[in-house]
């Protein structure tokens, strides 16, 4: 039976084995179902699907970030804010939704294992310069979290980079 997942918009995706150019295996869904369809996820590698409901096959992480320091950011967004939240290695991107898609519009990356403390960032969604922007560094996750996630879907949003570690 093939390796088949269903994303959040209820697209059934199939995984499929090609080769590269120096013959070497690559792994990668479709919603085709001809093609040369693997029976099972290869050792080492995880299913993963992105905000907007991209699928793709990723090497296993190690999670550097704890799940209750991930509880942390989903419990001090506003109820009203549509919202994922993304752990990738050191980072919890918050994605955030006006309609349809999602981008990244927050993030918090550890900084220091012991004491484990944070920096904010949020994106500048500028043509000039679409970039993260530096809000605050090493701080405790909960503190950071509860005086910048509040900012999420406000106007205020925008004023954050003038806030720097002064919040």
């Amino acid at each position: 039976m093939p390796v088949e997942y269903t994303n959040c918009r209820r697209d059934r995706y199939y995984l499929h084995e090609g080769v590269t150019k120096k013959g070497n295996p690559k792994y990668y869904f479709s919603r085709k179902t001809d093609g040369n369809l693997c029976q099972q996820i290869p050792d080492g590698y995880e299913v993963f699907e992105d905000p907007n409901g991209g699928v793709y096959l990723q090497k296993i992480q190690i999670p550097l970030v704890t799940a209750s320091e991930i509880e942390i950011i989903r419990n001090s967004i506003p109820e009203d804010v549509r919202h994922k939240v993304v752990s990738k290695g050191k980072t919890i991107t918050i994605y955030t939704a006006e309609y349809t898609n999602y981008q990244a519009t927050m993030r918090f990356i550890l900084a220091n294992d012991h004491p484990r403390t944070f920096d904010a960032q949020r994106y500048c969604f500028r043509g000039s310069i679409d970039d993260w922007i530096h809000l605050s560094s090493s701080g405790n996750l909960a503190e950071l979290a509860r005086k910048c996630c509040v900012h999420l879907g406000r106007e205020s949003f925008f004023d954050l980079p003038y806030m720097v570690d002064g919040f």
